[in-house]
């Protein structure tokens, strides 16, 4: 049994720390919303996920010559150790992505470039480039809101977008905002594991409201974004068990939040936290296309 134990987790380890754990969850998060709006998933929500996995794994390629603290124990020394595969991982990923952009319009391929170049801005290699171009993390207050809207963009606007449905739809924005104010919710946490390695300069909210003052910020985002489940179920968009379940998932990431703390093992953030957003997907496509 011990080492069936051993043998999971660190094959569970190696999922998230290779970002496959994330990739899963922006390609679930696309999902939900072509079940609410009745889409097919494909090609979008694989589009999606093979981007976030080349984009996450080409950010850790860049963190990996920035800052020393990445030659340290835990995620960090895994990744430094593993920097080989991840850059191999990376290229084949980039290559897909390429691939499966040739199966969208040149409309739907200038709407993703919005996304795209926020993400490749987001990393900070531009500063060593004599350029106009803005450190998008750097900028005040900035961080999380930026991840919120690239997230927002790729699994909501996108496959919306690309199957010619209005983006002023009051379903298809309300939908956007509980996207948004969930997945701005659940990042506060990682500002507050940042809180040593990230400078004063960005302001972020654990360091302008302190870490209690972060965490009830993020819970009631949290909260809120489960008004827009409610919104939905009125709209007769998700079923009673949908809503059920996407408020016992509520009540349970506010408690993740809450108990957040900065030395927490790095598999709490990404691993735990990260996998509220897998969690939150798995629980729709069941409630909707396996309960009636």
């Amino acid at each position: 049994m011990r080492n069936l134990r051993l043998y999971l987790s660190k094959h569970f380890r190696n999922t998230v720390y290779s970002n496959v754990w994330i990739a899963l969850g922006s390609g679930l998060a696309t999902i939900q919303t072509c079940i609410l709006f009745d889409l097919p998933w494909w090609p979008t929500s694989v589009f999606v996920a093979v981007s976030t996995f080349a984009t996450y794994n080409f950010q850790r390629l860049i963190k990996l010559n920035r800052k020393p603290e990445f030659y340290t124990a835990g995620r960090n020394q895994w990744i430094f150790r593993n920097r080989r595969l991840i850059g191999i991982l990376c290229g084949i990923s980039i290559v897909a992505c390429m691939s499966l952009f040739l199966l969208f319009s040149f409309r739907d391929m200038i709407f993703l470039g919005i996304p795209m170049l926020v993400s490749l801005l987001y990393v900070q290699p531009f500063n060593k480039i004599k350029s106009s171009l803005p450190d998008l993390r750097s900028i005040p207050g900035m961080k999380v809101i930026w991840v919120g809207l690239i997230w927002m963009w790729a699994t909501v606007l996108f496959p919306v977008f690309h199957h010619s449905i209005s983006l002023t739809n009051p379903e298809v924005i309300i939908w956007s905002l509980t996207q948004l104010l969930f997945i701005i919710g659940i990042t506060i946490p990682f500002d507050i594991r940042d809180l040593t390695f990230d400078p004063a300069s960005y302001q972020t909210i654990p360091q302008v409201f302190g870490i209690r003052g972060a965490k009830i910020i993020a819970n009631a985002l949290i909260g809120l974004a489960f008004l827009g489940w409610t919104y939905l179920f009125s709209q007769a968009k998700i079923n009673i068990y949908s809503l059920a379940t996407q408020l016992i998932l509520i009540v349970g990431t506010m408690m993740v939040v809450k108990k957040t703390k900065q030395d927490h093992p790095e598999l709490y953030f990404t691993g735990l936290i990260d996998g509220l957003i897998i969690g939150s997907g798995i629980l729709l496509i069941l409630t909707e296309c396996y309960v009636q």
